[in-house]
């Protein structure tokens, strides 16, 4: 009688069957959609862009764990730092550049540092453009810290950031640049009518 009693509540049946051996009912939801889009990565990937250590747990428990090194650039790049640090400290996940070049295009400082501080993989020159470029100045600092021997075009960043407006991260490039380069920066700011870095380049100049 008492298992009629039980069988008959939907929702203690639905809760007895998130216990039993296979995929968890939390992460069935999860599979079909990524079974019925046909991506092209596996399911812990997709967890991990959306940042679900959740359902990455999930997943491992009922074999649906495989991860390739998108998992932890996506995670990464769209600043899940509890999803980069699960993925490292747990299951070991590999990952590429786009990780920290992806993170600092982003302004995900927190992501920045973990990665500068517990893996190897670096960045590339872009990771310091896109910081640059989108007025990232405690990103740039934190990356020219940790890898002070990566070549970038100091030039274009400071280009890029005077085009933008980006006063702070042009004052933090400009002793760093060429004459030559400051008059295509000054010719710039003009261009795009940014007064504040105009007046600043004056300051710095001869």
């Amino acid at each position: 009688m008492s298992c009629l009693v039980v069988l008959s509540n939907a929702d203690l049946v639905e809760r007895v069957l998130a216990y039993q051996p296979g995929v968890p009912l939390a992460a069935r939801a999860f599979i079909a959609a990524w079974k019925q889009l046909g991506l092209p990565h596996t399911v812990s990937d997709y967890a991990s862009k959306v940042g679900d250590v959740a359902m990455l747990r999930r997943l491992a428990s009922c074999g649906h764990g495989a991860l390739t090194p998108k998992a932890m650039d996506w995670a990464a790049m769209h600043g899940h730092i509890d999803a980069v640090r699960y993925l490292h400290e747990t299951r070991h996940a590999a990952c590429t550049v786009d990780a920290l070049d992806q993170a600092a295009k982003n302004g995900h400082l927190g992501v920045v540092k973990y990665l500068c501080k517990e893996r190897s993989e670096g960045c590339t020159s872009n990771g310091y453009l896109w910081a640059a470029s989108h007025g990232h100045v405690d990103i740039i600092v934190v990356l020219s810290a940790h890898h002070p021997h990566q070549q970038w075009n100091g030039a274009l960043a400071i280009e890029r950031a005077t085009a933008a407006g980006h006063v702070a991260m042009v004052q933090w490039l400009l002793p760093r640049q060429s004459p030559l380069t400051l008059q295509s920066v000054l010719k710039i700011a003009v261009y795009h009518g940014h007064v504040a870095i105009l007046q600043l380049l004056l300051r710095s100049g001869p």
